[in-house]
């Protein structure tokens, strides 16, 4: 099937499933296919041997197969290149209020107008028991604005009431909004809007609670076309908000169902003090965009029993991947797993977490296609510990492991987290003499080097590794772009839309981008996308049926680590500093090899020009030089 035509239906078919999640709203339990997709499958050769070898859901060794994944049609389109995940669920894109306190008059609206339309208690939800001053405390210490706290346990209240339908639903529309054909898209408005910050919320909460690592169970009723997707070896991903029962057997009001899901999770999150039905249900909950490793598939007199390995792919538009390898990393009590959680909260973003406990699995992830995609990700980064005793050369294992990354010609930083860093120091230079590596005693401000392999034994410098710390914050909206209204306010395009502007801006080749061809559902200047064209030259959107144009700009502040600054000088010789935003547009212009680009500044538009290194007022003609200061 041609390219073109393959899209086509794929936007088709998924935009039947956004006709069929508003046709359900109804239901007790939405179908379980609407939610599920096969990200990736192994050929019959791989699938055998992957079968052969009878993993056990525990093992790691399963994920090994990872280098063998196909990626499926779904996978490798536009709306999987931009990578969904859980990460589209921020204030940005859902709209939330801009305060605290306004954020929980919200919810509270939105909260009990779901529950007065069905009340599932005496109650509204933000009013039982467990909207408790110990519950709040839980998200307060963790960092969250009193109000903000509230919500998260309002909403966790919420969804183990009646609410799971409700926040599944408007999770799942949320992503088709900006990334699919929109045959509904008021009505899919008009029902983000009613239930917005619930989401917001109760992935915040989810943020902020420890991960859950062990066994886990969930019924469901599965016709047979939905599990013939569950082939082993294959990665499926489930796009809601996914409840299951801590252990390996379910509620017994569950057990009804002809489907049985015996999973490993490593990434849900246990809420039994949140739930309403803490006692019976013991509940963890998974995010949207869990991805699982499907193990094994049993059926038997029209039941199934099938094994799951939850696993992380690193695949994010706002999130931060990090690949973390130690032969201990998966052990429930090691250290580094509260490291995590607290380098999470602290970054206040979703860090995509690659666990591994050796090098081999490692690798067959970076070469694996999930492992380039991740690759592609500026913000990637590893950290190793030194020794894994049960790897040829263990003592040495996260020296050869910087090795055989920069073989990959992967320009990546890497940190090793040693008890010994000087010695960690002659290990790297043994065995990996052409790497660039040094000691670090503290943590250092900026985003590391691409090019270096640090070594510390600082738990400090880890912890500032491992969050991002000072990276977080310039990749809060990684592709923010937006359109000038007639009332003279900046609007964002929405987040997949944003993606693909900001794709084609780093591409010196392209002058224009068509809307049209890189999103067949987001709104532009408040209408359909099909005849509008950005001109990066002119940093202007046309409308190419009445030719009208509206200015356009880049959103993302600049890394001084990575762009430097850019300065302009003023008429006393004096040299001033670009605004961050605008520095970032003209870093980003720089590296694609664009001759120059256009700048909006109140009422003035300037021509930033790098083979003069001059600005040139567009209205006046006047020129200022410019410099780049590393």
């Amino acid at each position: 099937m041609p390219g073109s035509c393959q899209a086509e239906l794929l936007a088709e078919l998924l935009a039947e499933d956004e006709r069929d999640l508003l046709d359900h709203q109804s239901d007790e339990e939405l179908k379980h296919s609407l939610f599920t997709v096969a990200t990736s499958k192994l050929k019959k050769k791989h699938r055998d041997d992957f079968e052969a070898r009878g993993f056990q859901l525990n093992d790691p060794e399963s994920e090994g197969f990872l280098r063998y994944a196909e990626p499926t049609a779904i996978a490798k389109s536009d709306l999987s290149n931009r990578a969904l995940c859980v990460d589209v669920y921020t204030s940005e894109s859902l709209h939330v209020e801009p305060t605290p306190a306004k954020r929980k008059v919200k919810m509270i609206q939105q909260i009990t107008a779901a529950w007065e339309q069905n009340k599932d208690g005496a109650t509204p939800p933000h009013k039982r028991g467990v909207c408790s001053e110990a519950n709040y405390k839980v998200f307060t210490d963790a960092g969250v604005a009193l109000e903000d706290a509230q919500c998260c346990v309002f909403a966790l209240s919420f969804y183990t009431g009646s609410g799971s339908n409700q926040a599944s639903r408007g999770a799942s529309l949320q992503v088709r909004k900006g990334n699919m054909m929109m045959n509904n898209e008021g009505e899919v408005s008009e029902y983000l809007d009613k239930y917005n910050h619930i989401i917001y919320f109760l992935s915040m909460a989810l943020r902020n609670l420890p991960y859950y690592w062990g066994y886990c169970v969930r019924y469901i009723t599965l016709n047979d076309d939905t599990a013939a997707i569950y082939e082993p070896g294959s990665v499926i991903t489930w796009m809601q908000f996914s409840s299951t029962k801590k252990g390996s057997e379910a509620a017994s009001s569950f057990r009804g169902r002809n489907c049985k899901f015996i999973i490993w999770s490593i990434k849900g999150r246990h809420i039994a003090r949140f739930s309403n039905y803490a006692a019976e249900e013991d509940e963890v909950l998974f995010t949207p965009f869990t991805r699982l490793l499907v193990i094994k598939r049993e059926h038997s007199d029209g039941h199934y029993v099938i094994h799951l390995r939850e696993v992380e792919l690193g695949l994010t538009t706002k999130g931060l991947p990090l690949l973390w390898v130690d032969d201990n990393i998966l052990g429930k009590e090691f250290e580094m797993k509260a490291m995590m959680e607290e380098a999470m909260v602290k970054a206040g973003r979703e860090i995509k977490y690659i666990l591994k406990p050796s090098t081999h699995l490692a690798l067959a992830f970076l070469e694996s296609w999930f492992g380039l995609q991740v690759r592609k990700n500026g913000h990637f980064r590893v950290i190793s510990d030194m020794g894994r005793p049960r790897e040829p050369e263990g003592t040495h294992a996260g020296a050869i492991l910087a090795r055989e990354i920069w073989g990959l010609k992967l320009s990546v930083p890497i940190m090793i987290f040693t008890s010994n860093a000087s010695a960690g120091l002659s290990k790297v230079g043994e065995k990996a003499p052409n790497v660039t590596a040094r000691v670090l005693t503290s943590p250092e401000k900026g985003k590391p080097k691409a090019n270096e392999v640090l070594i510390t034994h600082s738990h400090k410098a880890a912890f500032a590794f491992c969050s991002f710390e000072g990276a977080a914050s310039s990749v809060s909206s990684p592709a923010a772009w937006s359109w000038l209204d007639d009332g003279d306010r900046w609007k964002p395009y929405e987040g997949a839309l944003a993606a693909s502007i900001e794709a084609a801006f780093g591409d010196a080749k392209r002058v224009t981008v068509d809307l049209h061809a890189v999103s067949t559902g987001a709104r532009v200047s408040g209408k359909h996308s099909s005849t509008y064209v950005i001109n990066f030259d002119e940093m202007m959107q046309y409308n190419m049926s009445t030719k009208f144009g509206r200015p356009v700009r880049r959103e993302v502040p600049a890394d001084p680590a990575v762009d430097g600054t850019w300065e302009w000088q003023d008429t006393d010789s004096s040299w001033k500093a670009y605004h961050p935003s605008a520095c970032g547009q003209i870093a980003l212009a720089r590296r694609a090899g664009r001759q120059g680009t256009l700048l909006y500044a109140g009422r003035w538009n300037y021509w930033v020009d790098f083979s003069r290194s001059v600005q040139s007022n567009m209205s006046t003609h006047k020129e200022r030089p410019i410099r780049h200061r590393a």
